[in-house]
């Protein structure tokens, strides 16, 4: 039980190694609540540890909390939002939990805590606890990550397939498109080295053979993408060779149609750009007896070969003989050593008296042979002087035979063990590739890709534009009373982020829209249930997904294909965010502005301007007598005005004229 009258540190806060280690070595069970900066230590639990601490833990019990950014130990739970629970003894982990079960977790420390009292004073060796390293994953956290590795990989393979099948669908739509109304047309794709001014003009008296007439041509850069397109058209595409040639090059497209109106109903437009392809070009340089228009290009490319299969052929054959035929040897040796050497050397006496002189260079060389291998046993006495005590010392015939064993199994061993690993070479190899001056496709379907990659001038009468591309994306759900931190994070990554909004709950099929702005949602008092949800686009570039997950998404879609099925129902088509700053409220039918009307200048008006415009001229006296006839400003006078204005010029001197005086 917990001492009472005095002020305890019920938790203690580790930012740094040192302090880790000097918290490690008090004596009890130590339950570590393992956080990040950006994160924070787990508040809801605060209060049931320190209820265990005081009712039940007392001093066996130790209560941290662990700022891992700075832990060497804990460097693998950076970066992660979920609540982790390390418990420890003798300085090493005995489990773990994750998450905020307040009831399993009060279990799993009363059941540590019961073992530590009944284990504290034997051996950690002997007393069947398992202990951990701290860099060590414990059975749980093990489990837990190759269940979180297995469900990444299974929703990266879903995404992966979703997003292939909806290139097939859309492509196998487009072709199927072309073929229908673009039958007898067909592409040729020209390498770069053949590219020249007058290429089509060389062309020409060949596509009229082969009644083809181009119809548009232009030059183009191939991606990995087209490639991928053709791949899906086409099951005999280009060439590996061939395309990394060509990758990111200019290459000149021909868009050609077949103008043989006799032509049968059989053939089809690949038949003709085969023929025309084989006539500018075959292998052997000539057709129908003529030289080839275009040429091949011979180029030199290093490639890395594997000798595998055939480092696995030798060692399945070499080995067997320096296997078997050591073996024979020394057990001759080892016969030998026990005493043979009297029956060898009568056997050899009786041999060389039968053979004579016909048997006289085997007896040499059996004589030879006898000689070393008695020269090889001294040396080997020498070497081992212990050997020659071991009849005479009992002790020591257990140890002389494990060591001759030993020296056995060594040499054994060496013997063995191939003189070449088997292990992957790799080796540079320079190959010569021709790279053909033309190209068409084969297949049907990859002909019309090409045409609808490149000329899709031909399709606008049939083929609708490309509709926009919707980015995979997820939904992610955050309790509203975070929407300050969410709508910062949206700020800076607003590219990514295509909608979001305050619903009533997280359920996307009863959910209901409180509000699509902030702006909006502070008009009404809120509640602790309501929601804040985002439909944010997920790219491996931006850092979005993490800065969102740092705020603690209660929600986040597994995959991509859940995260649209999800969102669809949290924003369906037509929806768009209202301004932050305020909607614009409509403006009144009273107040509304009326259109502004071209004022027309009535006769007393333009009397009035007149007399004016006479003061302003007599006061800067001008020498032209019609100035005064003409306002300034350019209106126009009446009848009248103009006649009294002639009287005055006639009757008076230039430049003296008279004041104005009321008629």
């Amino acid at each position: 039980m917990a001492k009472k009258g005095g002020v305890q540190q019920l938790q203690t806060e580790i930012n740094t190694n040192d302090e880790l280690a000097k918290f490690l070595d008090r004596d009890g069970l130590i339950v570590f609540d393992v956080f990040t900066e950006w994160c924070g230590p787990c508040l809801a639990m605060i209060g049931s540890l320190k209820k265990i601490k005081l009712e039940q833990g007392g001093d066996d019990l130790h209560l941290a909390i662990v700022k891992c950014d700075k832990i060497d130990a804990f460097e693998r739970f950076r970066n992660k939002s979920e609540p982790t629970w390390l418990l420890a003894s003798k300085g090493k982990l005995v489990n773990c939990a994750f998450g905020a079960n307040v009831p399993h977790l009060v279990d799993l420390i009363l059941k540590e805590l019961d073992t530590e009292r009944r284990t504290r004073a034997a051996d950690p060796e002997t007393s069947g606890r398992i202990y951990y390293e701290l860099t060590e994953m414990t059975p749980v956290e093990r489990v837990r990550y190759d269940t979180i590795q297995n469900e990444e990989e299974e929703n990266e393979r879903i995404e992966e397939e979703s997003a292939q099948r909806r290139q097939i669908e859309y492509v196998t739509f487009v072709t199927d498109q072309v073929m229908k109304n673009s039958n007898d047309m067909g592409v040729t794709l020209l390498m770069p080295h053949v590219i020249s001014r007058d290429l089509l003009k060389r062309l020409s008296d060949p596509a009229d053979k082969c009644h083809l007439v181009a119809k548009d041509k232009k030059n183009i850069q191939i991606s990995r993408d087209h490639i991928e397109i053709l791949d899906i058209c086409s099951a005999d595409s280009m060439s590996p060779h061939l395309v990394d040639h060509i990758l990111n090059r200019d290459v000149f497209a021909v868009c050609w149609k077949v103008t043989d109106t006799n032509a049968d109903g059989d053939r089809n437009v690949e038949e003709y750009l085969s023929t025309f392809s084989h006539f500018v070009w075959n292998e052997e340089e000539t057709t129908n007896g003529n030289t080839s228009i275009l040429k091949a290009l011979t180029v030199v490319i290093e490639t890395e070969t594997n000798d595998d299969d055939e480092m696995n052929e030798q060692s399945d054959i070499e080995p067997e003989k320096p296997i078997e035929e050591p073996k024979h040897k020394e057990d001759e040796m080892e016969n030998d050593k026990e005493g043979n050497g009297e029956k060898e050397e009568e056997d050899e006496d009786d041999e060389k008296r039968e053979s004579g002189d016909d048997g006289g260079n085997d007896a040499d060389q059996n004589e030879t042979a006898i000689e070393e291998q008695e020269n090889k046993q001294t040396n080997d006495t020498n070497e081992h002087p212990s050997e020659q005590n071991a009849e005479t010392t009992p002790g020591n015939n257990d140890e002389s035979e494990e060591k001759s064993n030993k020296n056995d199994e060594t040499k054994s061993s060496a013997r063995t063990t191939p003189i070449t690993p088997i292990t992957t070479i790799k080796r540079k190899n320079q190959i010569e590739i021709k790279i053909p001056p033309i190209w068409t496709p084969s297949e049907k379907r990859a002909n019309a890709a090409l045409i609808y990659l490149y000329f899709r001038t031909m399709t606008e009468t049939y083929l609708p534009p490309d509709p926009p591309v919707e980015r995979p994306h997820l939904a992610m759900v955050f309790d509203a009373y975070k929407r300050r931190e969410i709508m910062e994070v949206i700020e800076e990554y607003r590219d990514d982020v295509l909608a979001y909004g305050y619903f009533t709950t997280d359920n996307c099929h009863t959910a209901q829209l409180i509000a699509t702005s902030t702006f909006n949602y502070h008009k009404n008092p809120p509640t602790i249930f309501d929601k804040f949800v985002v439909k944010v686009a997920k790219t491996k570039a931006s850092p979005i997904l993490m800065a969102l997950k740092k705020l603690g998404p209660n929600y986040i879609s597994k995959n991509t294909e859940v995260g649209k099925s999800e969102c669809l129902l949290f924003f369906p088509p037509g929806y768009k965010n209202s301004s932050e700053t305020g909607e614009t409220t409509p403006v009144p039918v009273d107040e509304k502005p009326k259109k502004k009307k071209k004022k027309r200048k009535t006769k007393q008006g333009s009397d009035e301007e007149n007399e004016n415009n006479q003061v302003q001229n007599a006061a800067q006296a001008p020498t032209d007598v019609e100035i005064a006839d003409e306002p300034e400003d350019g209106t126009e006078q009446d009848d009248d005005d103009s006649g009294e204005d002639d009287d005055s010029a006639e009757g008076n001197e230039m430049g003296n004229l008279p004041e104005t005086s009321d008629p």
